[in-house]
């Protein structure tokens, strides 16, 4: 005997997992796709504003920057569809570059791109974060799977 199981799915919570933000430039010299899994919101205002303060000062410039930010800390679920945000993002606006912020944000914005891309890691993600021996493992893997793509 089996028993059936209803899976209730809350779409708008899905769709909330990768946030886009689309430039405030009109007519930029250059425009830019930044992929990040760091920006800062309402639930966590100083996370990633280094790299929106980078966008920022490059807008300040005249360079148009769209941001996909894929929330990871709300689901593992956000990196794949980050991946389909990207897709649809490069489908939509022809980029010059992609600048991809953090590691874990990384698969998200190189598969699939012929675009000049950058990627920029920040914090453990080339070296790994010492620390509980879980943490450590887990941040070991991450670290060795992110200096391949670097």
């Amino acid at each position: 005997m089996y028993s059936r199981q209803i899976v209730v799915v809350n779409l708008p919570a899905i769709r909330d997992l990768v946030r886009f933000h689309r430039s405030r430039v009109d007519a930029p010299w250059l425009r830019v796709l930044f992929v990040t899994s760091m920006w800062p919101e309402n639930e966590r205002p100083d996370y990633g504003t280094f790299i929106h303060t980078q966008a920022q000062s490059l807008e300040d410039m005249g360079i148009a920057i769209d941001v996909v930010a894929i929330r990871g800390y709300v689901s593992s679920l956000a990196y794949l569809l980050g991946w389909w945000r990207v897709r649809a993002a490069r489908a939509e606006c022809h980029y010059d570059l992609v600048h991809i912020h953090t590691g874990h944000a990384a698969p998200a914005g190189l598969i699939g791109t012929r675009l000049p891309t950058v990627v920029s890691f920040v914090g453990g993600d080339l070296l790994g974060h010492p620390g509980k021996r879980s943490t450590a493992l887990k941040g070991g893997l991450q670290a060795t799977i992110f200096r391949q793509l670097a």
